[in-house]
């Protein structure tokens, strides 16, 4: 193909030309002052947020074990107390660990060693039973009018040394005469402190009756509305409202209380009181729910224990300190104690 041809311009269009672009700029410029829309604004980019400063890690605090609740005399049951006694506390003393599982509260009617007291002490013991070894948990008591004068079980029996020294007692046990170990070394407790170990120790045969353990026929059958129920030749046996009992050659033998305040009263227990009363009055390796047996001591013959069992007529609560006494708390279906019997009779 030829080359395209260039049509010729003349120096007069051009001229005309030249003019003309001023005229057309200057139209766009009247056209952009009258209304036509602007473009459209960029938009600004936000603004970065500044970084925050990062906070300094505190130390996490270590999680502390809640602690256990402690015992508070608020929930032993109502009524809970010490033993009988001849004298007013007035100091009480907690043993150190002794022996074999030993535990022992003392009572003092004063802070001197002429003071009275009373001691209970218990621990694990091996009894040779001709060649059979069996483990018992022993359970024994002293007292004296003045501790300089205490002195062991038995007649006459081994003096024990008393020395107390500020918040501190000492006994110093004799070589002989202990069927079970001593505790030799106290620690001055409060009287509240003092009640909830002894919750924790087993029965040592501590219990209050309206009657005493040798009474003849007249001094009983002057006692109010104490009447005779029954006699052989060398035993009587007498009712009281509420309870009976009976006596053997003057000794009491039994003693059945049916309702209470008649007297008698197991460190607070008495007719009406609960299961859970029982177990919270003494020392108390739980059972599981329907579950029968023993909760504290063994089942060896010669061992003091507690336990749970059936009867003939439900549930029965004995507590046993061999060669001393039993006691059974009779259970309605209700878990409630519908009568008590404390027998000597062994």
């Amino acid at each position: 193909m030829g080359k395209a041809k260039a049509f010729p311009i003349c120096e007069s269009e051009v001229r005309r030309v030249k003019r003309i672009i001023p005229l057309i700029l200057a139209l766009l410029l009247l056209l952009a002052a009258c209304g036509t829309e602007p473009a459209a604004e960029t938009p600004a980019v936000a603004a970065s947020p500044e970084p925050s400063p990062t906070a300094t890690p505190q130390p996490t605090a270590t999680p502390q074990p809640t602690p256990t609740p402690q015992p508070t005399p608020e929930l032993l049951p109502a009524g809970f107390c010490f033993p009988e006694t001849d004298f007013e506390p007035q100091s009480y003393w907690l043993a150190e660990p002794f022996g074999d599982g030993g535990q022992a509260l003392l009572l003092m009617g004063g802070d001197t060693p002429d003071a009275p007291l009373e001691l209970w002490y218990s621990s694990w013991v091996e009894t040779d039973l001709e060649g059979y070894m069996e483990r018992d948990l022993a359970c024994l008591s002293l007292a004296a009018e003045k501790g300089s004068e205490l002195r062991t079980r038995g007649d006459p029996g081994y003096p024990i040394a008393l020395e107390i020294d500020g918040d501190t007692l000492t006994l110093e046990p004799p070589e002989d005469g202990l069927f079970s170990p001593l505790p030799e070394r106290f620690e001055r407790v409060t009287r509240e402190e003092a009640l909830l170990a002894w919750a924790g120790m087993p029965f040592y045969g501590e219990v209050s009756l309206p009657v005493g353990a040798y009474e003849d026929r007249e001094a009983l059958l002057a006692m109010p509305g104490v009447e005779l129920s029954a006699e052989g030749d060398y035993w009587t046996a007498y009712t009281a409202p509420g309870c009976s009992f009976s006596y053997a050659n003057l000794a009491l033998e039994i003693f059945t209380a049916t309702e209470p305040g008649t007297g008698l009263s197991i460190r607070g227990l008495d007719v009406g009181c609960t299961l859970g009363d029982i177990l919270a009055s003494f020392p108390n390796n739980p059972l599981d729910p329907g579950e029968l047996g023993v909760f504290y001591g063994s089942e060896e013959y010669n061992s003091a224990r507690g336990a749970l069992y059936e009867g003939e007529e439900g549930l029965v609560v004995c507590l046993l300190v061999p060669g001393n006494v039993q006691v059974f708390f009779y259970l309605d279906s209700a878990y409630t104690v519908e009568s008590i019997t404390v027998s000597y009779f062994l």
